[in-house]
């Protein structure tokens, strides 16, 4: 019985660390909703949107680290630089409309 309880503690940290894990990964969608609290406020901003809700996509693939915001039919990206341990989003390109 013991062994049993152990086995399946081992178990649940295994899929507890992977979950938590995925969340680490650079440009996963999990990462990125760490990272859209900082992305948010300029989409607002930028697309005359503020306190209406934004949605974010990929530009690429699953990568997060190049997205889409789109509100109040337009649109506009963004992308994450780094430069050593300091990182930003900036605009990439110009809002235009959705439509």
């Amino acid at each position: 019985m013991i062994r049993k309880v152990a086995l399946l503690v081992s178990a649940l940290s295994v899929v507890a660390l992977g979950s938590g894990c995925a969340s680490m990964i650079a440009g996963s969608s999990a990462w990125f909703e760490n990272q859209r609290s900082d992305v948010e406020p300029l989409a607002a901003a930028d697309l005359s949107c503020a306190g209406k809700p934004l949605a974010f996509k990929p530009v690429s693939s699953d990568d997060y680290r190049e997205v889409e915001a789109s509100g109040c039919d337009k649109k506009v990206r963004y992308k994450l630089v780094k430069v050593a341990m300091i990182s930003k989003w900036v605009k990439d390109g110009d809002v235009s409309s959705t439509h």
